[in-house]
């Protein structure tokens, strides 16, 4: 079955749209596109019963009609959750936002096998301690790194290379300064242990490892980017265009390892979630260090010309 309607559902300045549009036209998929983070005033909103239609750029989207296609919905992220651009004050905000979010929720409740992202994964994306204690209930061949959140930090071996990274998925701490993941010192841990955190921190033992994989599952299909740079950077997020890095996809990962991904996506429920998986060195065996249900891949394309775009409208025709 070929991929033939899609309504795509994003920020209009989301980095991803022009990929996802482009490959629609080539492909000859009719996208009808709901824009969001526009001026109120571009959005008519009513009902019918119980039901909510939006009305933007000339179109209407009901999407609860029986003849709603596949929806790709890229949720905002966390630093721009206002649905509208001009809105008059704190409330008014989040009666928009809780207006487009029944209307997102009551359709993917109502044809859950054709949203791709589903609404809410936005808010399950910061829930890490979840995640990684569902995954480590679930995957047979993954390892887990050594993972502990909270104010005290007391159980980690000093001996080991270990890193902290943000527990939140909107890493800004200020104006242009950012939490990346970053590797601490044994003077740093001790004192972790010893005087705690007045924020909760997520502590993690770092993989000594070359090669990371980037897996996105899609409808229980694994699409893997492989990630090999020269210099291993302690978060392959920090790679720039300029570094010596061989970035590809690729058709197989280590073994087990597809099989354990799709398994925690069913039982978490989501079509769709990233995954990094770090293959440590010494023995060759793969550890999942990240989850993410909303993971973005535009950078991939932007920096390393890979683009998964294709490959995801590949996998995206629902189960109806």
């Amino acid at each position: 079955m070929t991929l033939k309607k899609l309504v795509l559902i994003s920020r209009w300045d989301d980095p991803h749209n022009s990929s996802i549009l482009g490959i629609a036209r080539r492909r000859n998929i009719h996208v009808r596109h709901l824009r969001l983070g526009l001026a109120s005033s571009d959005y008519v909103i009513d009902s019918h019963g119980f039901g909510l239609q939006v009305h933007c750029d000339g179109i209407t989207f009901d999407l609860q009609s029986s003849d709603t296609p596949d929806v790709l919905f890229l949720p905002l992220v966390v630093k721009r959750r206002n649905i509208v651009e001009d809105v008059s004050s704190s409330f008014s905000a989040r009666e928009w936002n809780a207006v487009f979010d029944s209307m997102f929720m009551q359709s993917w409740a109502r044809w859950p096998n054709r949203w791709l992202i589903k609404p809410g994964a936005d808010v399950m994306q910061n829930q890490k301690l979840f995640l990684m204690h569902r995954a480590v209930g679930i995957a047979t061949t993954l390892a887990i790194p050594d993972t502990n959140i909270g104010t005290k930090i007391d159980s980690m071996h000093l001996d080991r290379r270990t890193v902290a990274k943000a527990i939140n998925s909107w890493q800004e701490i200020s104006s242009g300064r950012y939490f990346n993941t970053t590797e601490l010192s044994e003077q740093q841990m001790a004192e972790l242990s010893d005087k705690g955190l007045q924020t909760p921190g997520m502590v993690q033992e770092f993989i000594e490892h070359r090669v990371e994989f980037r897996v996105y599952v899609v409808r229980g299909v694994c699409i893997a980017v492989r990630i090999e740079p020269e210099i291993p950077p302690i978060d392959f997020r920090l790679l720039k265009p300029a570094d010596s890095t061989s970035v590809h996809i690729v058709d197989r990962l280590p073994s087990g390892v597809d099989s354990d991904l799709v398994a925690i996506c069913a039982a978490l429920r989501l079509d769709f979630c990233c995954f990094d998986v770090s293959v440590e060195n010494e023995s060759g065996h793969p550890y999942l260090t990240d989850i993410n249900p909303t993971g973005s891949w535009h950078y991939l394309n932007r920096d390393f010309g890979v683009d998964v775009t294709e490959l995801i409208l590949d996998n995206m025709e629902n189960n109806d």
